[in-house]
């Protein structure tokens, strides 16, 4: 299991002497490392041995670095449908099972798993209790332990707070597409941020033209101090296409500056069905738009920052269309690296589903090729969820061998943790490059851009915790 280091971002440390134990941790990387070869974009299936008939394993997915959370809602360990989730780890050619996380407060029919998310040593869970709760975890040591569980505005939030989940640094964003506030189901999306000692409730966010039925919440994305929220039903140009808001903290308040619309937009469209977005570039689903005359066969859009506000770049379409394939179900983006995902309509659909892969080609997004299960059947709700982290991939098929779901894991490239050199693996080439970049904790200045690729941790630093993190890829030679 990955460790994360317990250090205080904000503790005074001495400098020269995290140089000395750098390097004596170094000195025995060229002794005790070496490299293994690895075989990459294969397909791997990948079931932990307990997934039963029903639990519908793959539902909900997310990804950080080497690790992954699935979520399987409808387990019964802890009763009927109570739920669980899975943790993954990538240990070199190989994604193995870590381990499976229950919480003695879920009981039956709870659904535990149905959204998740990940982040650095965070790790939310959502659940059907009440109007919806959200469980967070925190990762001491090898340990997951439960840190505190997130609660809507019970007045107003009718159920599904928890439909969707984001973590950033110190905020989790979760959405409640069914909150009464603005009408029935009209929908909200709650800001908690962690304020050193446990998570508070920051701010309820709202459409501002929400009304009934839009399902504001349906989706969430964070980064930095702007966060997107899909509202699949909202009223769009002069249809209810669907929107996605997108809010930016000022240091005291979420306040909505643009709402996102396709330029061709069409009534239950359902744009804003999923979201992922970085500083660069924004990746909005509308899987059920019709296409050329074909049902629900799906689109995605490209939105791009033209210095003031987010304009549509590009429409995405899979390289066959296909009625009720329902093409952007499910997006996620990682640098130049986007997975849209096409896990069919699972009452009409004949087709497993599949996942397109687009690359970035310095100009425009281009289709790469198409991410199939080889063992698949019809309505397994192939590419339902996806989690990305460069160049990997988890994906989900929740109704795979009669709903007990399935994982399929790597199907895109290798581990590019501490490839500074962009030449496919971590090598000794990158150790000297590791090397000149070692500033210790918390350096008086911004850490050169060359070096950013090894702050694993994203605390500003290159120190003894990045130093875990790329022995490991070193060791795996990849």
């Amino acid at each position: 299991m990955v460790q994360i280091s317990g250090r205080n971002r904000n503790e005074a440390a001495d400098g020269r002497g995290m140089r000395r134990d750098l390097a004596s941790a170094i000195v025995g990387v060229g002794l005790t490392l070496g490299a293994a070869s690895v075989t990459h974009g294969e397909a791997i299936k990948l079931v932990p041995g307990e997934v039963a008939t029903g639990d519908r394993y793959g539902s909900a997915v997310s990804m950080w670095r080497t690790l992954a959370v699935v979520g399987s809602p409808h387990d019964d360990e802890n009763g009927s449908d109570a739920g669980a989730a899975y943790l993954l780890r990538r240990d070199c050619s190989a994604w193995v099972v870590d381990r499976k996380i229950l919480d003695q407060q879920v009981v039956a029919g709870n659904h535990f798993g149905s959204a998740v998310a990940m982040r650095d040593d965070l790790l939310v869970v959502s659940a059907d209790v009440g109007a919806g709760v959200a469980y967070v975890f925190r990762l001491h040591g090898d340990d997951w332990l439960f840190e505190q569980k997130l609660l809507p505005d019970p007045a107003v939030t009718r159920r599904n707070f928890g439909a969707a989940i984001a973590i950033g640094v110190d905020v989790i964003v979760v959405g409640a597409d069914e909150d009464y506030e603005h009408g029935t189901d009209s929908g909200a999306a709650y800001v908690f941020r962690f304020d050193g000692n446990g998570w508070a409730r920051e701010q309820k966010l709202l459409a501002s033209d929400g009304v009934a039925f839009d399902f504001f919440g349906r989706s969430v994305a964070i980064d930095g101090d702007t966060c997107l929220i899909g509202s699949p039903l909202a009223f769009a140009t002069d249809s209810f296409a669907g929107a996605v808001y997108r809010f930016h903290f000022n240091g005291t308040t979420w306040i909505e500056e643009q709402k996102l619309m396709a330029d061709d937009g069409g009534d239950g469209d359902g744009f804003g069905s999923s979201v992922a977005f970085d500083s660069a570039t924004t990746i909005v689903g509308s899987p059920l738009d019709n296409g050329a005359g074909t049902d629900d066969a799906g689109s995605a859009y490209v939105f791009g920052s033209d210095g003031l506000t987010w304009v549509q770049r590009q429409k995405l379409l899979p390289p066959v269309e296909a009625a009720f394939d329902r093409f952007g179900f499910s997006v996620a983006l990682s640098g130049e690296t986007m997975v849209i995902g096409s896990p069919g309509d699972l009452d009409v659909s004949p087709t497993p589903g599949a996942a397109d892969v687009f690359r970035f080609d310095g100009s425009a997004w281009a289709w790469e090729r198409t991410l199939a299960a080889a063992d698949g059947a019809s309505q397994d709700g192939f590419g339902w969820s996806i989690g990305l982290f460069g160049d990997r991939v988890v994906l989900g098929a929740p109704m795979d061998d009669a709903a007990a779901g399935s994982t399929y894991v790597d199907f895109i490239g290798p581990i590019s943790e501490g490839d500074a050199d962009v030449d496919g693996d971590t090598d000794l080439i990158d150790f000297v490059s590791f090397t000149s970049c070692i500033t210790g904790p918390d350096p008086a200045g911004a850490i050169p851009e060359e070096c950013t690729v090894f702050d694993f941790d994203v605390d500003g630093d290159v120190d003894l915790s990045d130093l875990a993190t790329f022995q490991r890829a070193f060791a795996c030679g990849n």
